[in-house]
C-alpha cells in the first residue's frame, strides 16, 4: 500500500469515528432534553412549566368571580399571552401555581367574546372605535334599535322584508339603507379591565349617546305623555323609549312625578337611508274682488269659484340619522290642476245725484243721500 493510500485509509477512519462519537453525544443528550413549554407575556419570559393544561386548568378554577359576573364557563390567560413548547436541558421548571401568580400580578385574565370594530376611512376626523360583547345577539339587537330611532318601524320592517306598498298615484319608498361607516365583527379574547358589554339597552344608549353623555331629566306632570314629552324636547319616541326603557311602547302610562330621562342624542354613527317620494304640492288661490257699477252697493257674490293647484311631485333625496339633507333632487314636475282665483264681484252703483254710496273701496262721505250737515269743521 502506498503512502497515499495509507493516508487516505486513515482519514475516513478518524472521520467515521469522529461522526460516531458526534451522533453519540447529540443523541444522548437530545434524549435525556426535557419537553417543556416557555410562557410569554407580553413579549416576557416568565418561566418554563411542564404541562400547559395545568395551567389553563388553574386560571379558569380560581377565576370563579369572572365566570360569575359575564356568566361564561371559561377564563383564558392575559392579552399578549404566548406558550412555545421547546426542549430544554438545564432550566429552572416552575409550577402552575407560580406562573399563575406572576401572570396575575402582571395584567388581567380574559374571557372569549366579539370584538366589533367601527372605522370610516373617507371621513379624515372619524375615530376608529372597538365595542367589546360577549354575544352578537345584543350587537344586533343594539343595530336595530339605533335604526328604529331614525326611521318609522312599519317603513323598516317592509323594507327588510321587501313588502314595501309599491307607488301608484302618491307615496314614499326607502330604496337603500346602509351606515356610512364600516362595521366588522370577529371573535377573540377580551380583557376583563376593559368595557364588555352584555346588555343591549345599555349598547343602544351608547350608541345613541355616545360614551360620555350627560343625562338630563324631567319629572312628569299631569297631562304629560310620552309623545308631548318628546316634541317638546326634541326627541322622538323611539329614542324617548330607548333612552328609557322602563317604558315598553309611546303608549305607556305615565305616572305624575315620575323622572325621565330626555338627553339629546349624539350618534356614535350615521345611518343613511335614500328615498324616492312622489307627493302633490298645492297652490292655495288668491281672493280677488272686482266691482260692478250696475249691481247695487249691498250685492256681493263670488262670480268665479277659487280652485286650489295641485302639482305633483317626483322626488328623491337621502336621510342621514333622520335628518333629511339639503339638495333634493327634483325628477319629474306635472301640474294635476291648474290654479284659479276667487273672483268675489260686488256692487258699486252710481246714484242720479252724482254721489254714490260708501262702500269702503274709496274715500266718500260717511252718509247716505241726502245728508244735512249741521256743523262745519271749525274751533269748538
Amino acid at each position: 500500500m502506498t503512502i497515499k493510500e495509507r493516508f487516505i485509509t486513515s482519514f475516513w477512519v478518524v472521520l467515521v469515528v469522529a461522526l460516531f462519537c458526534v451522533n453519540y453525544i447529540t443523541t444522548k443528550y437530545v434524549l435525556n432534553a426535557e419537553n417543556v413549554y416557555q410562557v410569554y407575556l407580553n413579549g416576557e419570559v416568565i418561566g418554563f412549566i411542564l404541562d400547559d393544561d395545568e395551567l389553563y386548568n388553574l386560571i379558569n378554577k380560581r377565576q370563579k368571580e369572572i365566570k360569575e359576573k359575564y356568566n361564561v364557563k371559561r377564563v383564558y390567560p392575559p392579552e399578549n399571552f404566548e406558550i412555545v413548547k421547546t426542549n430544554s436541558y438545564d432550566v429552572q421548571i416552575s409550577s402552575a401555581e407560580q406562573i399563575y401568580n406572576r401572570m396575575a400580578e402582571m395584567d388581567t385574565f380574559t374571557i372569549e367574546g366579539y370584538i366589533v370594530t367601527i372605522s370610516n376611512e373617507e371621513d379624515e376626523d372619524f375615530e376608529e372605535l372597538k365595542i367589546n360583547i360577549l354575544d352578537k345577539q345584543v350587537f344586533d339587537d343594539a343595530i336595530n334599535n339605533f335604526v328604529l330611532a331614525f326611521v318609522d318601524n312599519e317603513d323598516y320592517i317592509n323594507y327588510m322584508n321587501d313588502t314595501q306598498t309599491p307607488i301608484e298615484t302618491t307615496g314614499k319608498l326607502i330604496e337603500l339603507m346602509y351606515f356610512d361607516e364600516t362595521i366588522t365583527i370577529k371573535k377573540g379574547y377580551i380583557s376583563v379591565k376593559d368595557k364588555i358589554y352584555v346588555d343591549k339597552t345599555e349598547l343602544s344608549q351608547y350608541m345613541l349617546f355616545g360614551k360620555d353623555y350627560k343625562i338630563e331629566s324631567y319629572k312628569v306632570k299631569q297631562g304629560d305623555t310620552i309623545t308631548t314629552i318628546s316634541e317638546d324636547n326634541k326627541l322622538n319616541p323611539q329614542e324617548f323609549l330607548i333612552a328609557n326603557p322602563q317604558y315598553t311602547s309611546k303608549d305607556s302610562l305615565l305616572a305624575i312625578g315620575d323622572v325621565v330621562n330626555i338627553t339629546l342624542i349624539k350618534p356614535i354613527m350615521t345611518f343613511t337611508y335614500e328615498v324616492h317620494e312622489v307627493s302633490d304640492s298645492e297652490t292655495p288661490y288668491e281672493k280677488k274682488v272686482v266691482y260692478d257699477n250696475t249691481k247695487s252697493p249691498d250685492y256681493s257674490e263670488i262670480t268665479t269659484p277659487g280652485v286650489t293647484g295641485v302639482t305633483r311631485i317626483t322626488s328623491s333625496y337621502i336621510v342621514k340619522n333622520g335628518e333629511t339633507q339639503s339638495g333634493v333632487i327634483v325628477t319629474d314636475r306635472v301640474v294635476i290642476t291648474e290654479k284659479v282665483d276667487q273672483v268675489t264681484t260686488k256692487g258699486h252703483k252710481y246714484y242720479v245725484t252724482g254721489e254714490y254710496i260708501d262702500d269702503g273701496s274709496v274715500w266718500a262721505w260717511p252718509t247716505n243721500p241726502n245728508y244735512v250737515i249741521t256743523s262745519l269743521m271749525g274751533w269748538r
